[in-house]
Parts: structure tokens; C-alpha cells; sequence
């Protein structure tokens, strides 16, 4: 499958970073230089399918998840309980890290992968806006079932009533646990009056039990009673295209596209801060996913290809990174690992040992 003829030598190999790693680890000697592939090779062989989609990656190919700025480092006022938290937390290297899937509409395939939640039963429900579904995995990878039937789906929550709930198009839809119809809120034509949408992208539920939907073109959050009826809305600021939300201690914390930057809030809609603070001259590209762990915020810049890292009180604490993250959207914590979805390598990275 290797030649030695330079003349027919790619030198623009357009195939994804895991497509490389595994030849490289198919290698009899892993460590001697990959030959480059044949254009003959890549042009001819249409497909190249690898078993099992699943594999982990070492220290050696993949590198760890970085801190990537220092946590004393200056105009930055450290604190001994949030060095603690987050040194806990990216400290990878007695973990492991994975990449699940490639791009695909198959099981443990992913197209766009975006939001994404655990269930009841632990699993992984993922969001996927190219493949217009949802896939839902175990902790361990192993597919247990597809649902289709959406139209660009963005974000998903469950409920403690068990209902699954998810952004689609001008909708907001809710499904039982066995994921049969409870009820669509919205439709497929934009809104803004009550009970309709524009776009909504991010959606979480507070301590009590009410739903927070980020109304993305329509610049403004919508909040539904624990029954799922219309409750209020209000405005996240002209051109600010909100895209995810969480809420801690009655605040919310959302990320807004327009701005680059989270705005947080009371739940009446009340502007408290701004972060990052104007006068760090920092601006988050492409927002997306926030998480509240550890009294932490963690923040996804896509654009960046990096997760930001803040305190509750919006005090900077760096960003953290891995040199295979492309466009991450997507971020979870459950137990001791982390997940992240990335848009365009259309997969899930896990990384295990992350909360000590």
C-alpha cells in the first residue's frame, strides 16, 4: 500500500488526524517515520473502514489535555481553592483519552455532533445536526439505539420526570424515556411570539425544574414551567444570538456568539456581569457549551479550539486545550471523565481521570 516512486507522491493528504494514527499504529514499527500514501492509493480505494470505531490514543500520539495558561500568571488574582479545583481537573495523565467515531451515518458514527446529556439509565444521548438524529451510547461506547426524525437538532436535556427534551429547528420537542411524543412546542415556520421560535440552540433546567431555552436569532431567552408551559422571556441584548445556558444558584450564565463573551443573569432577566471583564482584553470566538462544575465555569470556544476556564465570579483562569481538538461544541462531565463533541472531526472525545 506504500511506493516509492516520488513522482506520484500526495502532498495534500485530506483525511482526518485519526485516519493517520491508525496506520500509524498498523505499522510493524510504529515509531519509524509513515511513508506517505500514493495518490493512486487515495484515489482509488474509496473507502477505508477500520474495526472497531473505537480506539484509544496514547501520551505519545495524542498528547494531554493542557492548561494553557499558567495559574498564577499576571492580572490574574489566584485563589488556593481554585488552583485546587481545576489542577484536579487537568490532571490527565493518570487518565486515559479516546476518540470515538468518524464521520458517518452508521452506529458510532457521527455527523455534527453537538449537544449532548446522560439519562437515567447513565448512557449518552448525543446530538447530531448533520444526521438530523439523536444516538444514544453507554458510558462504554457501545451503541444501544438511533432516533431520527429532526431537523437539525442542537442541544438535548433529561429530566427528572424523564422526558427528553431537544432544540430542533423552531422547536422545542419532548419525548418520553422510550422516546415516543409527548409534545412539540413551536413548529417548522420562525417565531416570536409566544410559543415560537427562531433557531433555539442551547436548553437546560434549573433547581427548580424550570426549562431555560436559548431563543438564538430571536436574541432572547424563553422560560417554561416544570409542566412545560410558556412562563416569561426576556432579552439577552440586541445582536448577543445566545447559543447555551446553565444555571448555578439561581443565576443564569450564558454564551452569546454576538458578543463573545457570557452574560449572567437573574432569573427575571436582570443583567448582572459580563465575562470575561472588558478590561482583560479577552474576547471568547464562536461560544458555545457551558458547564458549572466545581463552582467553575467551563466555556467552549469553538473558533478557538479550546474549553475557557472561569471562576463563578468571572475571574480568568485560563483555557484548556488538546492539539486534536478541531471544533468543539460540546461538553459534559459525568463521574471522573470528560466529553467533547467536535462538529467538524465528527467525534466525541473522552478523557477519564479528569476529577480526582
Amino acid at each position: 500500500k506504500f511506493v516509492d516512486d516520488t513522482r506520484h507522491l500526495l502532498r495534500d493528504v485530506n483525511v482526518q488526524t485519526e485516519l493517520l494514527l491508525r496506520v500509524k499504529q498498523q505499522c510493524l514499527e510504529p515509531r519509524k517515520r509513515l511513508l506517505v500514501l500514493a495518490k493512486d492509493l487515495i484515489e482509488f480505494t474509496p473507502t477505508i473502514q477500520f474495526n472497531p470505531s473505537t480506539f484509544q490514543i496514547g501520551d505519545e500520539l495524542a498528547g494531554s489535555l493542557v492548561l494553557d495558561r499558567p495559574l498564577n500568571a499576571p492580572n490574574s488574582v489566584a485563589t488556593a481553592a481554585g488552583d485546587g479545583k481545576l489542577a484536579s481537573i487537568v490532571s490527565t495523565r493518570t487518565g486515559k483519552m479516546e476518540i470515538i467515531g468518524q464521520e458517518g451515518s452508521g452506529k458510532l458514527e457521527f455527523k455534527g455532533p453537538a449537544g449532548l446529556t446522560v439519562n437515567g439509565d447513565g448512557h449518552l444521548v448525543i446530538v447530531e445536526v448533520e444526521n438530523n438524529r439523536l444516538q444514544i451510547l453507554t458510558c462504554n461506547f457501545n451503541h444501544v439505539r438511533t432516533i431520527i426524525g429532526f431537523r437539525e437538532p442542537r442541544d438535548v436535556v433529561f429530566s427528572r420526570d424523564k422526558r427528553y427534551l431537544i432544540t430542533d429547528n423552531h422547536k422545542l420537542i419532548i419525548l418520553d424515556e422510550n422516546f415516543r411524543k409527548v409534545d412539540v412546542i413551536g413548529s417548522n415556520k420562525s417565531g416570536r411570539t409566544r410559543n415560537t421560535f427562531n433557531r433555539p440552540t442551547g436548553i437546560t433546567i434549573d433547581e427548580k425544574d424550570e426549562v431555560i431555552i436559548c431563543d438564538t436569532h430571536n436574541d432572547r431567552l424563553v422560560i417554561f414551567s416544570k409542566d412545560y408551559k410558556w412562563n416569561r422571556d426576556f432579552t439577552t441584548g440586541p445582536e448577543s444570538s445566545p447559543r447555551y445556558v446553565c444555571s448555578y444558584n439561581d443565576t443564569l450564565y450564558v454564551t452569546c456568539a454576538g458578543t463573545g463573551c457570557i452574560i449572567t443573569l437573574t432569573k427575571q432577566g436582570e443583567v448582572l456581569q459580563m465575562i470575561p471583564d472588558s478590561s482583560l482584553d479577552l474576547r471568547i470566538d464562536a461560544p458555545r457549551t457551558i458547564r458549572c462544575v466545581r463552582d467553575l465555569l467551563f466555556v467552549v470556544s469553538s473558533h478557538a479550539k479550546s474549553i475557557f476556564v472561569f471562576t463563578i465570579d468571572g475571574e480568568y483562569r485560563g483555557e484548556l486545550r488538546h492539539e486534536m481538538f478541531n471544533r468543539p461544541v460540546g461538553i459534559l462531565f459525568v463521574d471522573d471523565s470528560l466529553y467533547v463533541t467536535d462538529t467538524e472531526k465528527h467525534s466525541i472525545f473522552h478523557f477519564s481521570g479528569i476529577l480526582q
